[in-house]
């Protein structure tokens, strides 16, 4: 069974009432079985006064919800024990909150293999490598993850996107330069020591190696003063 709300309400509705409303027609409604659930286009900014608003839906294994204003992953669905996709797509989600992961994290933890979509959204290449570290350990799919694009401000008034991987790739690590600067004088201090025990280690080949040359050099010097005293006695 499957349902189509996608753009079936008013374009300017109070996220209270709106997420009240439609939390009181899936209660008052024989949705028992209804397995996909289409709200796309409803300008949705959120569930925080009717967080379980989908757990009259027991059935529910895909929920669409792209194309709507939401910012976090603020309703529950652990009540949802078929669910398998959540469609995130083009809303404006900037982060995954620790809340947003805890919640997403439970299903696979119960066993529950589900799959999101977080495509199209203003994801910060500044702030992407939360959002990837989460990516490595948690057992969610992320949809078409390789092919996310995050938001660089270029200027004031103007936005690029690049790819989420690439620019992970290039950040590196770390975000805030502190580890990469640790890091470079940690190396370098690792290199004057190595070099210092180098020559330590291998000070008698060395000696035997500089000290002719030296001596070579000490007694060039030495000719060349004595010449220059000799000339200056005959010119007097």
């Amino acid at each position: 069974m499957e349902l189509h709300l996608t753009d079936a309400f008013d374009d300017k509705h109070p996220d209270a009432d709106f997420a009240q409303d439609l939390e009181a027609i899936f209660t008052n409604s024989s949705l028992g079985k209804l397995q996909k659930l289409h709200l796309e286009q409803n300008e949705i900014a959120g569930f925080d006064f009717a967080p379980h608003v989908f757990c009259n839906l027991p059935s529910v294994i895909d929920l669409y919800l792209g194309d709507n204003e939401l910012q976090h992953v603020n309703f529950k669905f652990d009540c949802l024990y078929h669910l398998r996709y959540i469609d995130f797509e083009r809303n404006k989600i900037t982060q995954l909150t620790a809340n947003d992961m805890h919640l997403l994290d439970a299903l696979p933890g119960r066993n529950q293999n589900l799959t999101i979509d977080l495509t199209g959204n203003p994801i910060p290449c500044d702030h992407i490598n939360d959002l990837f570290d989460w990516f490595e350990r948690t057992k969610v799919n992320i949809r078409r993850k390789d092919s996310l694009h995050c938001v660089t401000n270029a200027s004031t008034h103007h936005e690029t996107s690049r790819n989420c991987a690439v620019a992970q790739q290039l950040r590196g690590p770390s975000l805030d330069g502190t580890s990469g600067s640790s890091t470079v004088a940690f190396l370098s201090i690792a290199l004057c020591i190595s070099l210092t025990l180098l020559l330590y280690t291998n000070r008698e080949v060395i000696r035997a190696s500089v000290y002719p040359l030296w001596l070579s050099l000490s007694r060039n010097i030495h000719y060349t003063t004595i010449g220059r005293q000799e000339a200056q006695e005959m010119d007097v």
